[in-house]
């Protein structure tokens, strides 16, 4: 896994630096993945801090070609090789929501979403983790999207419509966390 995360970190990097704080958020959240994997999702840990760290790599100006960065992303991620991680970037924080708004159907057409503890846990750790790096709750990270997109924008609409999945998300995460060491949290 060394050398995957080694990639990882490389093309977030490369890619996500001259975006500021999305590289910034993009490592933050990579790094709080790296805090609660083992506790969360145990041998998956690797997984997560993959897909933690590249969430947001659609983002990157020659990897937009639809724009939607959780589609470009995923599909950057399974052309090099990691469909399982694609997967997670392609849906993480409810991207179907903001999917069906945009009508997106390739989407699920391409990467069928599946609910699974490591797919919340992403969620979880992006909904929990500012643009600028710092920890958070959910309930402050969707204002503060809201508040940067503005309340007609397809993203705020997209994850208010997940609000309550988000919240349940957080709550099932910390139960998890609250039977680990404190130093998690």
């Amino acid at each position: 896994m060394g050398s995957q995360m080694d990639w990882a970190l490389a093309q977030v990097d490369l890619r996500l630096r001259p975006l500021g704080r999305r590289h910034t958020h993009s490592r933050a959240v990579g790094r709080r993945a790296a805090a609660i994997g083992p506790a969360v999702v145990g041998d998956q840990a690797p997984t997560l801090v993959l897909a933690a760290l590249l969430h947001d790599i659609g983002y990157a100006p020659e990897l937009a070609a639809t724009g939607f960065h959780p589609l470009d992303g995923a599909r950057f991620v399974r052309d090099e090789g990691r469909p399982d991680v694609a997967s997670l970037i392609a849906h993480h924080t409810g991207a179907r929501n903001e999917a069906r708004l945009r009508g997106v159907a390739e989407l699920d057409d391409e990467f069928p979403f599946e609910d699974s503890l490591i797919q919340r846990a992403l969620t979880f750790c992006d909904l929990t983790t500012t643009p600028d790096g710092r920890p958070t709750n959910v309930s402050d990270r969707v204002v503060e999207i809201v508040r940067r997109y503005g309340d007609d924008h397809v993203v705020s609409q997209g994850v208010q419509a997940g609000l309550v999945e988000f919240l349940g998300i957080e709550r099932e995460i910390d139960t998890i966390l609250s039977g680990s060491p404190a130093s998690i949290r």
